[in-house]
C-alpha cells in the first residue's frame, strides 16, 4: 500500500479508541506508516531505495525489537509502554498489508533475503480506499455523537476487510485454476477486484501477457511480448539498475533496441508483471556504444 492509505487505514482501525486508549491508538496510528521511513534510502540513491525498500523495517525482527522495548518501558511508564505497543501493532497490520500486495517484503529479514507477497491486492486498490473513507465518515460522524466512537466499528472494519482481502485471493486462485497455464505472476487489476493481469516466458526471447476475467473465466486479452535479455547478456551484467529490478521481479526483461545513426544503442527495459495505470516505474533507459560499453542509464523510480 502506498503511505496515505496506510495512515488512513491505521486511523480507521485505531480511532475509534482514541478516547479510551488514547497513547495506544497513537502509537499504533503512528507505527502503521513508521516501516515506509524506509523511503527515506532513496536520499543515498535509487538502487539503495530499490535495495532496502520493505526490508528490515518490514519484518517481524523489528516489530519483536519495539515490542520487546514496550515490555521494558512497563516498568517505568505505562502509558509509554502501551505507546511502543501500539507502534508494534502498526508496524505488523502495516506489513501483513504489504504482504498482500506485489512488489514482495522481506518478513524475515535479516534471517532471510527473501521477498514474499500473495499478489492479491495492488499496492492501490479501490475496493480498499473506498471501505476505508465510508469507516472513516463513519468514524468522523460518531465523534459528533452523545455516545462517542465504539471498539466495534473497529472490528466491523476489520471484518469486512479481512473478507475483502480474502475474496481478492480467492479470486486469484480461481483466475489460475479456470487460465489452466503455468503463470509466473498473476497481479490483480487496482480498479477491477475480478480482473487480473497475467505473465509467463514462454521461452528465452518471448514473453505472454494477459489480461484475465475471474467473474466470466475468460481471457480478455492476449500478447505476446519479444525479449531480448540474451543479446544483450555481457552489457546487463554491467548494469547495477538491470541486476537490482531483476533480483526484485521475474518479468523484467529488454523489450526494444533503438540503432543511433553513431552506431549506438538504446536498449529499454520494463517489468512485464505491472501494468495497472500504465506504470513507468522500473523503466530503464540503457544508452550502449557500439562496442557494448554503457554510456548512461536512466531509471524511473
Amino acid at each position: 500500500m502506498d503511505i496515505v492509505t496506510h495512515a488512513l487505514m491505521g486511523v480507521a482501525v485505531a480511532g475509534p479508541c482514541l478516547i479510551t486508549a488514547p497513547a495506544a491508538s497513537a502509537g499504533f496510528i503512528l507505527g502503521s506508516v513508521l516501516p515506509d521511513l524506509d523511503a527515506f534510502s532513496r536520499i543515498f540513491g535509487k538502487k539503495c531505495f530499490l535495495t532496502w525498500h520493505q526490508t528490515f523495517t518490514h519484518s517481524l525482527g523489528a516489530m519483536l525489537t519495539v515490542a520487546i522495548a514496550g515490555f521494558i518501558c512497563l516498568a517505568i511508564q505505562s502509558e509509554i509502554a502501551y505507546a511502543i505497543f501500539g507502534i508494534s501493532g502498526g508496524m505488523l497490520f502495516h506489513s501483513l498489508l504489504d504482504y498482500t500486495n506485489t512488489f514482495g517484503v522481506k518478513l524475515g529479514f535479516p534471517f532471510s533475503q527473501r521477498r514474499i507477497c500473495l499478489e492479491w491486492i495492488f499496492f492501490i486498490d479501490v475496493g480498499t480506499i473506498v471501505l476505508t473513507a465510508l469507516m472513516l465518515t463513519v468514524l468522523a460522524w460518531s465523534f459528533t455523537t452523545v455516545s462517542g466512537p465504539s471498539i466495534w466499528q473497529t472490528v466491523v472494519y476489520l471484518v469486512l476487510l479481512m473478507s475483502y482481502f480474502a475474496w481478492k485471493g480467492w479470486l486469484r486462485k480461481r483466475a489460475i485454476q479456470k487460465i489452466g497455464l503455468q503463470l509466473e505472476s498473476l497481479i490483480p487489476s487496482a480498479f477491477l477486484p475480478w480482473q487480473l493481469m497475467g505473465y509467463r516466458r514462454l521461452d528465452p526471447s518471448l514473453a505472454q501477457l494477459i489480461n484475465f476475467s475471474a467473474l466470466t473465466g475468460t481471457v480478455i486479452k492476449e500478447e505476446n511480448i519479444a525479449i531480448l535479455d540474451e543479446q544483450w547478456q555481457a552489457t546487463l551484467a554491467s548494469s547495477t539498475y538491470f541486476q537490482t529490478m531483476r533480483q526484485l521481479s521475474i518479468g523484467y526483461h529488454v523489450v526494444s533496441d533503438d540503432l543511433k545513426d553513431d552506431g549506438s544503442h538504446v536498449i529499454r527495459c520494463r517489468d512485464l508483471r505491472t501494468r495497472n495505470f500504465g506504470t513507468a516505474f522500473g523503466d530503464l533507459e540503457i544508452t550502449v556504444t557500439p562496442t557494448g560499453e554503457i554510456v548512461s542509464q536512466n531509471l524511473n523510480v
